[in-house]
Protein backbone atom coordinates (compact mmCIF):
# COMPACT_ATOMS: atom_id res chain seq x y z
CA UNK A 1 0.00 0.00 0.00
CA UNK A 2 1.39 3.05 -0.98
CA UNK A 3 2.11 5.79 1.84
CA UNK A 4 0.14 8.89 0.43
CA UNK A 5 -3.24 7.14 -0.05
CA UNK A 6 -5.64 9.30 -1.78
CA UNK A 7 -9.26 9.23 -0.23
CA UNK A 8 -12.08 8.67 -2.34
CA UNK A 9 -14.27 10.94 0.06
CA UNK A 10 -14.12 13.48 2.69
CA UNK A 11 -15.80 10.98 5.36
CA UNK A 12 -16.76 13.80 7.37
CA UNK A 13 -19.83 14.28 9.26
CA UNK A 14 -20.34 18.26 9.77
CA UNK A 15 -20.03 18.76 14.26
CA UNK A 16 -23.60 20.69 13.48
CA UNK A 17 -25.53 17.85 12.33
CA UNK A 18 -23.55 15.32 15.05
CA UNK A 19 -24.68 17.62 18.26
CA UNK A 20 -28.61 18.01 16.49
CA UNK A 21 -28.39 14.47 16.71
CA UNK A 22 -27.25 13.87 19.86
CA UNK A 23 -29.85 16.57 21.10
CA UNK A 24 -32.76 14.27 19.89
CA UNK A 25 -31.43 10.81 21.37
CA UNK A 26 -30.38 13.12 25.15
CA UNK A 27 -34.08 14.64 24.46
CA UNK A 28 -36.49 12.57 23.15
CA UNK A 29 -34.80 9.32 24.25
CA UNK A 30 -34.67 7.69 20.46
CA UNK A 31 -32.53 4.88 19.76
CA UNK A 32 -29.11 5.60 18.09
CA UNK A 33 -29.79 3.70 15.30
CA UNK A 34 -32.88 5.74 14.31
CA UNK A 35 -31.66 8.95 14.40
CA UNK A 36 -28.41 7.99 12.88
CA UNK A 37 -30.71 6.70 10.07
CA UNK A 38 -32.72 9.79 10.07
CA UNK A 39 -29.99 12.42 9.69
CA UNK A 40 -28.01 9.48 7.11
CA UNK A 41 -24.77 8.81 9.33
CA UNK A 42 -22.88 6.35 10.42
CA UNK A 43 -24.37 4.69 14.06
CA UNK A 44 -20.87 4.18 15.29
CA UNK A 45 -19.48 7.85 14.54
CA UNK A 46 -22.89 8.96 16.15
CA UNK A 47 -22.83 6.37 19.04
CA UNK A 48 -19.16 7.68 19.86
CA UNK A 49 -19.79 11.38 19.37
CA UNK A 50 -22.45 11.52 21.76
CA UNK A 51 -20.89 8.78 24.30
CA UNK A 52 -18.18 11.41 24.80
CA UNK A 53 -20.45 14.46 24.60
CA UNK A 54 -22.41 12.80 28.11
CA UNK A 55 -18.92 11.88 29.07
CA UNK A 56 -18.22 15.48 29.03
CA UNK A 57 -21.28 16.57 30.11
CA UNK A 58 -21.38 14.49 33.32
CA UNK A 59 -18.05 16.32 34.42
CA UNK A 60 -19.76 19.55 34.22
CA UNK A 61 -18.03 20.30 30.65
CA UNK A 62 -19.84 22.16 27.90
CA UNK A 63 -17.62 22.01 25.20
CA UNK A 64 -18.46 19.66 22.36
CA UNK A 65 -15.98 16.47 22.13
CA UNK A 66 -14.49 16.57 18.61
CA UNK A 67 -15.49 14.73 15.92
CA UNK A 68 -14.26 12.60 13.47
CA UNK A 69 -10.57 11.45 11.92
CA UNK A 70 -7.43 12.94 14.17
CA UNK A 71 -4.44 14.46 12.19
CA UNK A 72 -1.41 12.12 11.89
CA UNK A 73 0.83 12.04 15.04
CA UNK A 74 3.16 15.55 14.51
CA UNK A 75 6.36 16.08 16.28
CA UNK A 76 6.16 20.03 16.13
CA UNK A 77 3.33 22.47 16.28
CA UNK A 78 2.03 24.97 13.47
CA UNK A 79 4.47 27.76 14.55
CA UNK A 80 7.64 25.59 15.41
CA UNK A 81 7.73 24.48 11.87
CA UNK A 82 6.74 27.54 9.93
CA UNK A 83 9.67 29.00 12.07
CA UNK A 84 12.21 25.86 10.81
CA UNK A 85 10.43 26.65 7.66
CA UNK A 86 11.74 30.48 7.73
CA UNK A 87 14.88 29.57 8.84
CA UNK A 88 15.66 27.33 6.29
CA UNK A 89 14.83 29.68 3.31
CA UNK A 90 17.02 32.04 4.76
CA UNK A 91 20.06 30.12 4.78
CA UNK A 92 18.80 29.17 1.39
CA UNK A 93 18.83 33.03 0.11
CA UNK A 94 22.48 33.62 1.82
CA UNK A 95 24.06 30.29 -0.27
CA UNK A 96 24.21 28.31 2.84
CA UNK A 97 21.49 25.64 1.90
CA UNK A 98 21.19 22.50 4.10
CA UNK A 99 21.55 18.97 3.14
CA UNK A 100 18.92 16.74 4.34
CA UNK A 101 21.19 15.17 6.47
CA UNK A 102 22.01 18.63 8.25
CA UNK A 103 18.18 19.59 8.44
CA UNK A 104 16.86 16.03 9.98
CA UNK A 105 19.47 17.00 13.02
CA UNK A 106 18.48 20.49 12.89
CA UNK A 107 15.15 18.99 13.46
CA UNK A 108 16.20 16.65 16.08
CA UNK A 109 17.84 19.51 17.83
CA UNK A 110 14.98 21.62 17.73
CA UNK A 111 12.86 18.91 19.04
CA UNK A 112 15.16 18.27 21.86
CA UNK A 113 15.32 21.96 23.07
CA UNK A 114 11.14 22.27 22.73
CA UNK A 115 10.97 18.86 24.82
CA UNK A 116 8.24 17.70 21.85
CA UNK A 117 7.39 13.99 21.72
CA UNK A 118 9.74 12.68 18.98
CA UNK A 119 10.17 8.75 18.24
CA UNK A 120 12.82 6.77 19.99
CA UNK A 121 14.67 6.12 16.84
CA UNK A 122 15.68 9.84 16.50
CA UNK A 123 17.73 9.55 19.84
CA UNK A 124 19.19 6.62 18.57
CA UNK A 125 20.80 8.43 15.57
CA UNK A 126 20.58 11.65 16.82
CA UNK A 127 18.58 12.87 14.16
CA UNK A 128 14.70 12.99 12.41
CA UNK A 129 13.37 9.91 10.66
CA UNK A 130 13.49 9.65 6.70
CA UNK A 131 9.86 9.47 7.06
CA UNK A 132 9.39 13.04 8.99
CA UNK A 133 11.81 14.38 6.49
CA UNK A 134 9.43 13.43 3.70
CA UNK A 135 6.68 14.55 5.55
CA UNK A 136 8.00 17.43 6.18
CA UNK A 137 8.82 18.56 2.34
CA UNK A 138 5.48 17.22 1.15
CA UNK A 139 3.88 20.07 3.33
CA UNK A 140 6.58 22.88 2.52
CA UNK A 141 6.64 21.98 -1.11
CA UNK A 142 8.28 25.60 -1.78
CA UNK A 143 11.63 24.31 0.16
CA UNK A 144 14.38 23.09 -2.13
CA UNK A 145 16.57 21.07 0.26
CA UNK A 146 19.26 19.03 -1.29
CA UNK A 147 22.88 18.43 -1.32
CA UNK A 148 24.43 21.99 -0.93
CA UNK A 149 26.89 22.69 -3.90
CA UNK A 150 28.97 26.07 -3.94
CA UNK A 151 28.49 29.17 -5.19
CA UNK A 152 31.46 30.76 -6.28
CA UNK A 153 32.22 34.72 -5.43
CA UNK A 154 32.00 35.89 -9.07
CA UNK A 155 28.96 34.17 -9.26
CA UNK A 156 27.36 35.57 -6.30
CA UNK A 157 29.12 39.02 -6.73
CA UNK A 158 27.45 38.85 -10.51
CA UNK A 159 23.74 37.85 -9.11
CA UNK A 160 23.76 40.58 -6.57
CA UNK A 161 24.98 43.36 -8.82
CA UNK A 162 22.00 42.13 -11.37
CA UNK A 163 19.94 42.13 -8.44
CA UNK A 164 20.65 45.99 -7.68
CA UNK A 165 20.43 46.83 -11.22
CA UNK A 166 17.20 45.04 -11.37
CA UNK A 167 18.23 43.10 -14.28
CA UNK A 168 16.19 40.50 -13.12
Amino acid sequence: MPRVRERVTNRRVPLEILEQASNIIRKEGRTVRAVAKDFSICHTTLFRFHKKREKLASEGSDKLPHAGYWTIRRVFSEDQERSQKQYLQRAADLYYGLSPKEVRRLAFQLASHYKCNFPSQWNEACMAGVDWFNGFLKRHPTLSIRRPQATSLSRATRISVQLSLGCI
